[in-house]
């Protein structure tokens, strides 16, 4: 059904999970796979620690990298599964990111890297001010880095998923993502609220796995079933964003592209 309006929070959280529980056999399958070097490595790390081994910490950096790069294709896998048909194989999205167009993954990482170089700064601007501010400034910081840092989560989050759908430089995904989503009072009000919804929808599955890989944990007293837990509640809590934010970028280029006919219609008049 093709609504003329903005969808509201509501509508695209209903759109996003039905695009999830109609391919919920590649979503589950490419969930397990993002989530294996994440439950190897936190492994390692644990065993290193109890002893410093230079070849397991050699390792467990390396798979960091490997798990960085998984992510990024595996979150653009993940978006062209959620715009793409229903038939859309798990295959075919791989091979729609890795061989027919592999370009958006370079612009992912532009933006990722973009993305660490502002919180760093932001981190450090923060901790200076912790060291050297008041109380009151302290606590005014808080608020800001809260509520502004979580919606600079999600901007950046919203700009990979439009680099994906739309196939254009990390700048230009940045631009246009700022146009569609703060362009007007009426998009600012609605980006906000979907921010917060984005992340809520990210943390809810990911708390629950994590719950109960804890009770399991209690009840076979294995800790690699936490690790197992933690790592699969986050590519699931992945996944779910993945779709919320498809189906948000994909609204917001449809009212800029008919608000553009619309200007442009009413200048040929």
């Amino acid at each position: 059904m093709i609504v003329t309006r903005p969808l509201a929070i509501g509508e695209v959280f209903d759109r996003a999970t039905t695009r999830v529980v109609r391919r919920l056999a590649p979503v589950v399958v490419l969930s397990i796979v993002l989530a294996i070097p994440q439950i190897i490595q936190r492994e390692l790390l644990r065993s290193a620690a109890a002893r410093y081994d230079s070849g397991v910490i050699l390792l467990g950096l390396l798979l960091t990298f490997l798990d960085v790069v998984l992510a990024l294709i595996g979150f653009a896998a993940f978006v062209r599964l959620f715009a793409g048909a229903d038939d859309l194989t798990l295959g075919r999205a791989v091979q729609l990111v890795l061989k027919d167009d592999p370009w958006p993954l370079v612009r992912l990482a532009l933006l990722a890297l973009l993305a660490a170089l502002v919180a760093i700064a932001v981190y450090l601007f923060g901790f200076s001010i912790v060291r050297g501010g008041g109380t009151v400034l302290v606590v005014v910081y808080g608020v800001l880095f809260f509520a502004v840092g979580l919606l600079g989560v999600v901007f950046f989050q919203l700009a990979f998923a439009t680099c994906v759908l739309d196939g254009t430089p990390a700048t230009v995904s940045l631009r246009n993502t700022f146009q569609r989503a703060f362009g007007s009072t009426a998009s600012r009000r609605r980006s906000i609220l979907l921010s917060y919804a984005v992340l809520l929808a990210e943390f809810v599955p990911t708390y629950i796995v994590d719950l109960g890989a804890l009770a399991l944990v209690r009840l076979t007293h294995i800790p690699l079933v936490a690790e197992v837990g933690d790592a699969l509640g986050a590519a699931v809590g992945t996944a779910i964003g993945a779709a919320v934010l498809t189906v948000a970028a994909t609204d917001y280029r449809v009212r800029a592209e008919g608000t553009d006919l619309e200007a442009a219609l009413d200048g040929s008049a």
